[in-house]
């Protein structure tokens, strides 16, 4: 059961007033943002991680994941192989494609602390190297990602979250030219989720108190 707010510390009373204003115009299985969540987490290191999670009516298991140091470390060479110099991915590339690299693909497999997908993790490493090439031609990969909304962001102007679309056709181009630069898994609606994430569309309802902050 919730706290009464007089029961709640002063610090957690801002995240209340959010939660509830945002709450109230959303849809009850809508998923939180992350700067709620950001907040939340924020929380639960100054307070009990349950007190947090019952106060505010949050999926523990959700909060729990979100916390630092709760995901096991990822593998240091799959991190180098993302990080690493052209020469280096090219080498690793090579390496999990041969019949030499099955080894390492199949240790990537079981670490716990990455998405462990073989397609996906050869993508990684194909992707990290179509990257490369785009930051290559453009100089930033920004200067070549936000000529897909002219270099500006595009402001809606929702009021129900029913209205906010999955995929556009800002979104469909990207992911077209994409894919002809040789990424992977990077689908319509994948590219519009980038787009909402790095701040390309500003979908946030009229109603929500981060609509303001970003028109």
């Amino acid at each position: 059961m919730a706290e009464q707010e007089a029961t709640i510390p002063e610090d957690m009373q801002d995240l209340r007033r959010r939660l509830e204003e945002w709450r109230a115009t959303h849809r009850p299985r809508s998923p939180l943002p992350d700067e709620l969540w950001t907040m939340a987490v924020g929380l639960a290191q100054r307070h009990n991680i349950h007190r947090v999670a019952r106060t505010f009516g949050l999926d523990y298991g959700a909060l729990k994941r979100r916390m630092p140091g709760s995901h096991p470390k990822p593998t240091a060479t799959f991190v180098e192989l993302i990080a690493s110099s052209s020469g280096s991915i090219a080498e690793c590339r090579m390496e999990v494609d041969s019949g030499n690299g099955a080894k390492k693909v199949r240790s990537l497999m079981k670490d716990e602390g990455i998405v462990r997908n073989r397609l996906k993790i050869a993508s990684a490493i194909g992707n990290a190297q179509a990257m490369q090439a785009v930051t290559k031609e453009f100089g930033r990969f920004d200067g070549y990602i936000w000529q897909f909304v002219g270099g500006a962001p595009l402001i809606h102007a929702w009021t129900e979250s029913g209205q906010v679309p999955a995929s556009t056709a800002e979104s469909d181009a990207m992911s077209k030219d994409l894919k002809k630069r040789g990424f992977r898994f990077v689908g319509s609606t994948i590219c519009y989720a980038f787009m909402q994430a790095v701040g390309m569309v500003n979908d946030h309802l009229v109603t929500c108190f981060r609509y303001a902050g970003k028109v």
